[in-house]
């Protein structure tokens, strides 16, 4: 099957079956060069931070990876052009471990606080936004979930602007 059609109604059945609308796992190009919870997004990847802060990562016209820190503040800043991947997302981890060190443990996959049981705040948010919460959720997927939620939210609010 096509990956952008659905021939057939065999291929939508398929299709339907393959959709992980939450995966928490991470993307499998990063998954062993780098110790965070980064989140792919369109042209790249993103580090969302404390403070509503992110790093990005993503292509550019030039074939190189960007890496840019956005900020509700300072809006996006420039950190570097690199040209592989793989060192665009060490660059932009270093820069979390030394710039931002309060965000470290919130961005480390192997923090303790993810296996957690989640917060009732946590809950709350994510039923107020429609979310089902499943038994087995964690502390630290329902905190990918929310930054997810708010993420869309900000960028609807964008689109409407």
């Amino acid at each position: 099957m096509p990956s952008t059609r659905a021939g057939t109604p065999d291929d939508v059945k398929v299709a339907a079956e393959c959709i992980d609308f939450w995966n928490f796992d991470p993307p499998a190009e990063l998954a062993h060069s780098t110790p965070n919870t980064w989140h792919a997004v369109p042209r790249g990847y993103q580090l969302f931070l404390s403070d509503g802060e992110s790093v990005c990562v993503e292509s550019d016209l030039l074939d190189t990876w960007s890496v840019r820190l956005k900020s509700p503040r300072t809006g996006s800043t420039a950190l570097d052009r690199i040209a592989d991947l793989e060192s665009a997302i060490h660059f932009a981890d270093n820069f979390v471990s030394s710039e931002r060190p309060d965000s470290k443990r919130l961005v480390s996959r192997d923090a303790r606080w993810r296996g957690g049981v989640p917060t009732e705040k946590q809950i709350g948010v994510l039923e107020r936004n429609g979310i089902i919460v499943p038994p087995e959720l964690t502390r630290g997927q329902a905190a990918q979930m929310i930054r997810y939620v708010v993420a869309s939210s900000s960028r609807n609010r964008r689109a409407e602007v």
